[in-house]
């Protein structure tokens, strides 16, 4: 079989795509809220009391190094519900409007469906992952003289390590 044959229908990307953005939206905005805009905040905390601490770790950072560690409680849920509703709006709009009947009638495999709203579904969960770990290795790289309790490693694991575990969940939804 030709590679080719593993790559989706333009057309059905983006129809996936624009089905699928507002739930995008959010999604990016938690990701966000939770990772760069935490961490900011207690850089911003750090700094106003004037970068001294008498422990061995600003608390603020330690807080946010057992988010980035464990991504457990109502982040992890939260998450896991988003990415859930991600795959369920991916599907459930379409019988809403009638347009799968519509779209298996039509000349796509339904192997190019499934794929296609898998790998929207990917990247809708890998970009903001991937953009606020670049923006939070920056905040740290730029800050080189804070000590904080974690470093560019763990900002990169906590990111993959969270696509994997969501992807296998979307994967789920999907399926289901």
């Amino acid at each position: 079989m030709p590679l080719s044959k593993f790559w989706p229908n333009r057309t059905l990307l983006w129809k996936d795509w624009r089905l699928t953005l507002p739930v995008f939206l959010i999604w990016t905005s938690f990701v966000t809220f939770i990772s760069t805009f935490t961490f900011v905040y207690h850089l911003v905390s750090y700094r106003a009391v004037g970068g001294a601490w008498t422990g061995q770790y600003w608390h603020g950072f330690r807080e946010f190094y057992r988010l980035l560690e464990s991504s457990a409680g109502l982040t992890g849920i939260a998450m896991v519900l988003l990415v859930i509703g991600l795959g369920v709006v991916s599907l459930g709009l379409e019988r809403e409007r009638g347009t799968l009947s519509l779209l298996v009638s039509m000349p796509y495999a339904r192997r190019e469906i499934f794929l296609s709203k898998t790998m929207v579904g990917l990247c809708q969960i890998g970009l903001p992952f991937i953009a606020n770990a670049v923006l939070m290795t920056l905040f740290l790289w730029a800050n080189h003289g804070v000590n904080f309790p974690f470093d560019v490693n763990t900002i990169w694991s906590w990111a993959v390590h969270s696509v994997l575990v969501l992807t296998f969940v979307l994967c789920v939804a999907l399926l289901a």
